[in-house]
């Protein structure tokens, strides 16, 4: 997923040659962002980020969903919330169980202006100590009202506030 990310990012600078770049990643997105530390990017949104190894609660909440099967050494497929699916290979379980998202976030703070925003009603990441990233980022760190897709009504302050950042 880094990887893609960072070619999308390459592309993107390439063809367009912004005088500056801002990133808004979701949910794992954050983690992702966070394992590449990308280059180039002027400010980092993180919005939902977990702060904790997600593996088991990764496990836990997409065991539940009908359809889905996680399976550390085969192909696992994922049913999302609207319907479409998700498939994730084994490599992902291993390498997820190592990572640490507040250290990556530690990191991505010393290279670009970061930004945090909590949903106050997550029903995803549920019960995580926030306490470090809001040491990190200070006034940086958001917490506004929504679910953790931010679905309405909380989307648009979501978008008011990500436009005042």
């Amino acid at each position: 997923q880094s990887r893609m990310l960072d070619q999308v990012i390459d592309k993107f600078t390439l063809l367009f040659a912004p005088e500056s770049t801002s990133l808004i990643a979701h949910s794992m997105g954050c983690v992702v962002v966070g394992l590449l530390q990308p280059k180039n990017i002027d400010k980092s949104i993180l919005l939902a980020p977990p702060t904790t190894s997600p593996y088991k609660r990764l496990v836990e909440y997409f065991s539940k969903r009908p359809g889905s099967r996680i399976d550390e050494n085969k192909e696992s497929v994922i049913e999302r919330s609207d319907g479409s699916w998700t498939y994730i290979p084994s490599e992902f379980w291993s390498e997820i169980k190592t990572i640490e998202p507040q250290e990556l976030y530690n990191n991505l703070f010393a290279k670009t202006n970061l930004y945090a925003v909590k949903p106050l009603q997550d029903q995803v990441i549920i019960n995580e100590d926030y306490s470090d990233l809001k040491r990190l980022l200070n006034e940086k760190y958001i917490e506004i009202d929504g679910s953790h897709d931010f679905h309405p009504p909380h989307r648009q302050k979501l978008i008011d506030t990500i436009g005042e950042l």
